[in-house]
């Protein structure tokens, strides 16, 4: 039987949002059967509550934390996160990582041991391989993975149902094998991780090479990229650079395929300079 996925939410601290990774498992639950647990928290306090509860569970082996981050960060409400706090959790030695009362919960260790721990925010994993690889030793997890690059929740939500459900398939009790899972990911959509930035550790097989973005391409990028941040509008662009609209929507699909261009939640494209 596919191991069961425990997912830990926080997008904002609005309690009438409607974002939410939930239709994403819910699909997984109709489509194979997929078993998880999804908890919303606001806090630090919770997220190590929660994250001791997934690894007290052993039919549940894929965790996976929702939320916002940054390089080497996570946020869940308004505090930042660093992957050594992470890891910290899973020591009785945590003094001197965070400083504010409600950080910690001491009343749960966090030992990952022979689990999955996937980070599916913004640019978390965007560190050395050292940093990744003492999360993954001191939590104790059999894999870490997750994106180096800020990432668009369309491309990112379409991503996770193909990774949770290889990952929950992949970690089944009696063989698990998430190199396996892994591996076949990358050749089924290489362009997609590296789109994403996603890596893991152990990283078991190289990122695949994409060819480099031509240098003309790249130097016009960055010219829209400049015109669009300073709040130029597409008439304005298609007059200052001399090409027409439909070439310029050729070019702004070539700037998202390539990560020079990224479309959020609500559809809007941020240019990266």
């Amino acid at each position: 039987m596919a191991a069961g996925i425990f997912c830990i939410e926080n997008w904002t601290g609005d309690l009438r949002s409607k974002a939410t990774v939930l239709p994403l498992l819910e699909f997984l639950a109709k489509s194979d059967g997929t078993r998880f647990v999804h908890q919303r928290v606001s806090t630090p306090r919770e997220l190590r509550h929660y994250l001791g509860r997934f690894a007290a569970l052993a039919e549940y082996r894929v965790g996976y934390l929702a939320v916002h981050g940054d390089r080497g960060v996570v946020r869940v409400g308004r505090h930042e996160l660093t992957l050594e706090h992470l890891a910290a959790w899973s020591s009785l030695e945590t003094a001197g990582v965070g400083g504010e009362e409600d950080l910690d919960d001491p009343e749960w260790i966090v030992d990952l041991t022979g689990k999955v721990l996937y980070l599916g925010s913004c640019s978390s994993l965007r560190v050395t391989h050292d940093r990744l690889d003492r999360l993954r030793r001191v939590t104790g997890a059999r894999v870490v993975c997750g994106y180096t690059k800020p990432v668009d929740w369309f491309a990112s939500g379409a991503f996770d149902v193909m990774l949770l459900s290889a990952l929950a398939d992949a970690m089944d009790r009696g063989r698990p094998n998430p190199a396996a899972a892994i591996k076949r990911l990358r050749r089924q959509a290489g362009d997609l991780l590296d789109h994403l930035g996603f890596v893991s550790v152990p990283d078991w097989v190289a990122r695949t090479n994409r060819p480099a973005t031509p240098q003309r391409d790249a130097k016009l990028f960055r010219q829209i990229a400049r015109l669009r941040n300073a709040g130029a509008d597409w008439y304005e662009i298609e007059s200052r650079l001399g090409i027409p609209r439909p070439t310029l929507a050729k070019i702004r699909t070539a700037a998202l395929d390539s990560g020079h261009a990224i479309k959020e939640a609500n559809g809007r494209v941020t240019w990266r300079a």
